[in-house]
């Protein structure tokens, strides 16, 4: 099973981020780590890869990447013109309509988000707009 991860979730892991009441950066390893276990393949994209920029350095985004690539649970994806001028129709955040026209394209089942109020209009039977933590009912 194909799961798009937002930004936002390889933020929470790499900059241990958390709430005042809730552990983001917990959720974000749960999540990884039952991925890691055979349960779904990650899905990443060119636009998510270009927002982490910042942190190409960072031992923490390196070896996650790492593992998901040595187990094989990595699917690179790119951004093509159609899903910029798909999201651009979208009354949401463009960048985060990007991600979701991108995860749309290619066949995600899942697109795993902290902001799940900018994805609501891609929520539906083809797409599922989940947080990490709930992940476990893939």
């Amino acid at each position: 099973m194909k799961v798009y991860v937002d930004t936002c979730i390889f933020r929470d892991n790499i900059e241990k981020r958390q709430s005042r009441y809730l552990p983001y950066s917990r959720f974000s390893e749960d999540f990884f780590l039952e991925g890691l276990n055979c349960k779904y393949s990650f899905m990443c994209s060119d636009w998510t890869m270009y927002q982490l920029k910042e942190f190409d350095s960072h031992p923490l985004k390196t070896r996650l990447f790492e593992e998901m690539k040595n187990n094989d649970k990595f699917l690179y994806v790119e951004v093509i013109e159609d899903d910029k001028k798909m999201a651009a129709r979208f009354d949401t955040d463009y960048e985060d309509a990007v991600h979701a026209c991108i995860a749309m394209r290619n066949g995600a089942s899942y697109l795993v988000t902290r902001n799940v109020t900018h994805f609501g209009c891609f929520h539906g039977d083809t797409l599922k707009i989940i947080f990490p933590e709930h992940a476990y009912l893939i």
